[in-house]
């Protein structure tokens, strides 16, 4: 049988994941965060990852005979500041490097897995039922005034992206109100909703790079609550690249609270 592992983080995505995986004949090997929850009764095999070590981390990959891993879940980025202070070779690794970016780290890391032999797979390979396509998913077409605002979003989003800085943007009345950074999508949104109060037009896509598939953007039952909760207007998704979990039931409570969603083809990445 085939074996894989897999970076685990909280929330719906790595159970899911688990079951795609094993559906495909992979024996999975699951390496948890902290803070993850028990995901041992859906894995062939589980760790749970006690301390934040690249060091640590890469051994417990070959100890397991691992040649591909992938990774799903929300993530804490706070962790990713305990990891820069561990291992020897996470140091020598990021050394050299000016712009610690998240995007410019996580392109070190994956480069020295590779090197290692240890391929990493991208969330949609196994989660490509959860990706919408293009088209608006309310089923009511957005007004002149709105589609304005959701053309804005996205363009905004799109470029916040290409920098490598986040994936998320809200807008109101043609001004950017909040972008996404290591903080993440909910709470951005929150604080979108402090500055400038309802009817948000939110637009999320995912990173340029395909390397940073590693971390494949995702909106599920609790962005959506918090979008009905701030009573935000609409969201628009990347098509093709954005993952929407419990799709029918998101859709239904949408509806529901007349909050447009919308996945959106996206071409030609906007100039800076």
């Amino acid at each position: 049988m085939k074996k894989i592992g897999l970076l685990a983080g909280t929330g719906e995505m790595p159970r899911l994941w688990i079951n795609s995986a094993r559906g495909r004949g992979y024996e999975v090997i699951v390496l948890a965060l902290p803070g993850t929850e028990d995901l041992e009764a859906f894995a062939d095999a589980f760790h749970r990852l006690e301390k934040i070590d690249w060091d640590y981390f890469v051994d417990l990959l070959q100890q397991e005979g691992l040649e591909e891993i992938a990774a799903a879940g929300r993530f804490d980025k706070k962790l990713v500041f305990q990891a820069l202070g561990r291992g020897k070779n996470l140091l020598r690794l990021l050394g050299a490097v000016r712009n610690r970016s998240e995007e410019e780290i996580i392109n070190i890391l994956v480069g020295d897995l590779e090197k290692k032999g240890i391929k990493v797979r991208s969330q949609k390979e196994f989660l490509q039922d959860f990706i919408p396509s293009p088209g608006i998913l309310t089923g009511t077409a957005p007004d002149d005034d709105l589609k304005g605002e959701l053309d804005l979003a996205l363009n905004r989003a799109l470029q916040l992206s290409k920098l490598g800085i986040g994936q998320t943007v809200a807008v109101k009345k043609g001004m950017v109100v909040a972008v996404e950074a290591m903080e993440g999508t909910d709470r951005a949104l929150k604080r979108a909703y402090e500055l400038a109060g309802e009817e948000l037009v939110v637009a999320k896509v995912a990173w340029r790079e395909d390397y940073r598939q590693i971390e494949q953007p995702v909106v599920g039952p609790d962005t959506l609550e918090l979008l009905i909760k701030i009573k935000a207007r609409a969201l628009v998704l990347e098509a093709g690249r954005v993952m929407l979990v419990d799709g029918p039931e998101v859709i239904k409570k949408a509806k529901e609270n007349r909050l447009l969603i919308m996945a959106e083809e996206v071409g030609d990445w906007p100039d800076i």
